[in-house]
């Protein structure tokens, strides 16, 4: 669904009194499951007649994170987790007394950063959890999150890919594609250096987006809590590059198994795509599929981007 039809069911939940203790809000950190998260705290927080109206202090509040009722959790800047004295301090939160007498709610981003510490700390609460108290899990890994919590919440699959990659990015990122394939050592850390480059570029985006949010034009660099929605930030954005890659990888083993023009996903790029996949096997345009995925775990552990990026174009072929 999309986030008005998540909103709208969202808003039947709390007219009827069947509102969910808690949700996992899954689809893109930064596009199109958190408008829908937003949407849904200020359905929640609204206090007008035509819930949610945008306007009022409940909406806007919402909207801005500065709901006295609402609490929003994000993976610490270096761990690059959500802690279990960060699920200690938001329990503290959760079973105080409402400030406005309704509704508390607790939006965990990045739900699937939750350690194992951590998730078992949440568990405990969501087993128990105090009245008129909400938890809203976004995250774009749900497989990522304990089974036993995924079992407690109502699952919300947000339709649409975050905002799209701006086209300068799109294309100097395929310009770089089309050159990979059989690389030696050097050229494998030339084409590296050119991604982080644009990766380069794409961190300062994220940057100023997440300041320009925070209404800061200048932040300290022990602000950790910036710093780790700047990260954040940063890291869904990457995944979009990532995203880039594995289609047009998966493009040429489509290409490669005969498909048309239309089935693929970079289609006016089609020309290039077919003639590069004619000298390819398909099990070498798998292999090539594979080399993107494990580059794409690799940067999901941490492993410097350097590394990953040089060890997926020198086994692309």
């Amino acid at each position: 669904m999309n986030a008005d039809e998540a909103a709208i069911q969202f808003r039947h939940g709390i007219e009827t009194g069947r509102l969910a203790q808690g949700y996992v809000v899954e689809g893109a950190l930064e596009g199109a499951a958190r408008e829908a998260v937003e949407q849904l705290l200020a359905a929640l927080f609204c206090t007008d007649s035509a819930s949610p109206c945008g306007q009022c202090a409940g909406c806007r509040q919402a909207r801005e994170r500065t709901h006295p009722d609402l609490t929003w959790v994000e993976p610490e800047k270096k761990s690059r987790v959500i802690s279990v004295s960060q699920m200690r301090a938001m329990q503290q939160r959760m079973l105080q007394t409402s400030f406005s007498g309704g509704w508390k709610a607790c939006v965990l981003y990045a739900a699937d950063r939750l350690n194992a510490n951590s998730a078992n700390a949440f568990l405990k609460l969501l087993e128990e959890p105090p009245a008129n108290t909400l938890f809203l899990l976004l995250t774009d890994s749900p497989q990522a999150l304990l089974p036993t919590i995924v079992s407690r919440c109502q699952r919300i699959s947000i339709s649409g890919e975050s905002a799209a990659l701006p086209a300068e990015w799109r294309e100097r990122m395929l310009g770089i594609l089309t050159e990979s394939g059989g690389a030696g050592p050097i050229t494998a850390m030339a084409l590296a250096n050119r991604t982080a480059v644009l990766l380069a570029a794409v961190k300062e985006q994220a940057a100023r987006e997440v300041k320009a949010q925070a209404g800061a034009e200048t932040v300290e660099e022990e602000d950790q809590t910036l710093s780790a929605r700047i990260d954040a930030r940063y890291k869904e954005k990457r995944k979009q590059i990532v995203r880039l890659m594995l289609a047009w990888y998966r493009d040429l083993l489509l290409a490669a198994f005969g498909m048309e023009a239309e089935a693929l996903t970079h289609g006016d790029r089609a020309a290039e795509i077919q003639a590069k996949a004619a000298g390819l096997s398909p099990s070498t345009a798998l292999e090539n599929v594979r080399a993107i995925e494990r580059m794409n775990r690799m940067l999901d552990r941490n492993v410097s981007e350097s590394m990953a990026l040089t060890m997926a174009f020198g086994a692309v072929r």
